[in-house]
């Protein structure tokens, strides 16, 4: 029997870009990833003469975090300056404001004690020179 536990994790992703006339272009990212899976971990030390190093309680299989969906759009304008490009960017990142946890306290002390979530929706504003 192996010592190893068998998980499964998968992401799809489709994306496109569009040239339009005059040098504007337009762009979309959409990302569909599964959820990690997890078990509460027994710390090395906890269970003394028992656990030489740390220990899932429970098969990998029975918890599963959150699915994301990402979607993200760009708009860019590119302008012709001598024999240099100028590119002017417009990115809007999760555009659908997931808001899934990304990590987690797996100890037993504070075992599900969100530690991070995905980033808001957030926009940027950028400059690429081609030279």
């Amino acid at each position: 029997m192996p010592n190893r536990q068998r998980t499964t994790t998968y992401h799809l992703q489709a994306l496109g870009r569009y040239q339009f006339a005059h040098e504007i272009g337009a762009a979309v990212d959409f990302r569909y990833q599964s959820g990690f899976p997890y078990s509460r971990i027994i710390p090395d030390g906890e269970l003394p003469n028992l656990s030489p190093a740390p220990f899932f309680v429970e098969n990998l299989d029975r918890h599963r975090s959150d699915n994301v969906a990402l979607l993200n759009f760009r708009v860019d304008k590119t302008f012709a300056i001598s024999r240099t490009k100028l590119t002017l960017m417009f990115d809007v990142d999760n555009v659908l404001n997931a808001n899934p946890i990304t990590n987690f306290n797996l100890l037993n002390d504070d075992f599900g004690r969100v530690i991070a979530v995905l980033d808001p929706r957030v926009a940027q504003i950028g400059l690429r020179l081609t030279f």
